[in-house]
């Protein structure tokens, strides 16, 4: 069995399918575990912490992010597949667009980037004031959402090709609750939530 440092705190997990969780800690480590054995089964190495994972929609790439500013795509084999660089600071959020062609990233550079799997930069989406702490796909993967932290405390929509749509949204008092809301609008909103904001 692999081991894992229990000690360390684990950044990020997403749960796929029903068969596997990938866990991303701050010893570097990123595993891939069998559910029902509650094992490790693969071993995936970033350096520095890892602050972000997140699997494809077609569950065949796993994407991971951290304190080396980098976005990594690897299979489930553990192989290393891309390095995304263009980040300057440490990447916080990771999500794949719903057709799984495209992956956006957040950044405490105050940054969004959108790439493709081959690790081209497609666009950069700047307005934030501080770090990005979530980011979502619509579900027709058309736009982006992306949650402002600490100082920020706004919520951005963008198109693909990095430009706003509308204004931000503000109201919050505390980054935790936009975290929150990135991650539902994605899964529980449906069309016509996006369709409102078609300028």
């Amino acid at each position: 069995m692999l081991g894992y440092l229990i000690d360390r705190r684990i950044q990020g997990f997403l749960r796929t399918l029903d068969f596997w969780i990938v866990s991303g800690g701050n010893d570097g480590n990123i595993f891939l575990w069998d559910i029902q054995a509650k094992e490790p089964v693969k071993a995936f190495r970033q350096k520095g912490q890892v602050w972000a994972v997140a699997f494809s929609p077609d569950d065949k790439y796993i994407a991971s992010g951290g304190t080396d500013n980098t976005v990594r795509l690897w299979d489930l084999q553990s192989n290393p597949i891309t390095v995304f660089q263009g980040h300057t600071d440490a990447v916080r959020t990771i999500a794949f667009s719903p057709n799984g062609q495209y992956i956006a990233s957040g950044s405490y550079d105050r940054t969004v980037k959108l790439w493709d799997l081959q690790g081209n930069l497609l666009s950069t989406m700047q307005g934030h004031t501080d770090s990005i702490g979530s980011i979502a796909f619509s579900p027709d993967g058309q736009r982006i959402e992306s949650a402002g932290a600490s100082a920020d405390k706004t919520l951005r929509l963008w198109d693909l090709q990095g430009s706003p749509i509308g204004q931000p949204f503000q109201g919050h008092e505390d980054n935790e609750d936009f975290l929150t809301m990135a991650e539902t609008v994605n899964t529980d909103c449906d069309q016509n939530f996006w369709e409102q904001f078609d300028y």
